[in-house]
């Protein structure tokens, strides 16, 4: 523990560091040294003992009210990970995520970026910052969208107002958001009638790569259950069942509940390219 007093602010960390790896069976020694490099060095030191603190989750709430401290800090940096371990230590702090939102505002894209992997990071016990992530899936910066995206998936969200803003994400002008977007969507439709329906207005006959990794993931989705494939056949859209009816020519699996359905479409849709599929369709299905 010698480092944490070292000059240089790489040794304190490397001290730090190591000390939240191996400092478990002298955790009585071990954390009032962090507490103190928390409050007395310089530096990204700081940042460091938080990090390691936090390593030790409940067994070192006695530096909560340290960290709240280092969490109101001027160093924007200090402020995340400050923020981060208490809420890892102690998650039901009131309050303890108000840097991390308001982090989520900043002007520098690097303090944004930190922000949003920590609370990524912290999966369910970031679900009050949840509606401040949403408004970031429109920032005009790309990154900033295309981790939030990636954030929100690890904190599993799937309400309806995500799946909403990544179907307009699906069209976004930067590829890697669009692709994130796509790839975050196929994920959901599993489980997500709205996430399915999605991704079946993302396809298209341009074979743009968004709309073929739509078609590939309602595949999967639906071979796994064709229960939304299945509902897909009687919306009230045509291009939705349309759509519905390309993803079944390409399931290669048996369905017998659809054969009435797709009798029901090959006869009476009114919708004549709608009418010719589902005839093909259900030719395969018969086979």
């Amino acid at each position: 523990m010698t480092y944490l007093k070292d000059s240089d602010t790489i040794n304190q960390c490397e001290a730090a560091e190591a000390l939240g790896i191996v400092g478990r069976n002298r955790m009585e020694i071990v954390i009032p040294a962090l507490m103190n490099a928390l409050t007395n060095s310089t530096g990204n030191a700081r940042a460091c003992a938080a990090d390691a603190l936090a390593r030790f989750g409940n067994d070192a709430r006695p530096a909560v009210p340290a960290l709240l401290s280092a969490s109101q800090s001027q160093d924007a940096y200090l402020q995340i990970r400050a923020a981060t371990a208490v809420k890892i230590i102690a998650p039901k702090t009131p309050d303890a995520l108000a840097p991390l939102i308001k982090g989520l505002k900043s002007l520098e894209p690097g303090v944004r970026q930190q922000t949003i992997y920590a609370l990524g990071s912290l999966g369910t016990n970031a679900a009050e910052a949840i509606p401040a992530l949403l408004k970031c899936l429109s920032h005009p910066d790309f990154t900033t969208r295309y981790d939030t995206t990636r954030a929100l998936r690890d904190m599993g969200l799937d309400s309806d107002e995500y799946i909403a803003k990544l179907s307009q994400n699906l069209s976004d002008t930067n590829d890697f958001v669009s692709r994130e977007s796509v790839f975050t969507l196929m994920s959901l439709a599993k489980h997500s009638e709205l996430a399915f329906v999605a991704l079946l207005k993302a396809m298209n006959t341009s074979e743009t790569e968004v709309g073929q990794q739509a078609k590939f993931g309602l595949i999967d989705a639906a071979r796994n259950d064709p229960k939304f494939l299945l509902n897909s056949l009687e919306n009230s859209d045509p291009i939705i069942r349309y759509r519905a009816l390309v993803v079944f020519y390409d399931l290669a699996r048996g369905v017998p509940d659809s054969l009435s359905k797709l009798r029901q479409l090959a006869t009476n849709d009114p919708d004549a390219n709608v009418r010719s599929l589902a005839s093909d369709v259900l030719r395969l299905q018969l086979q």
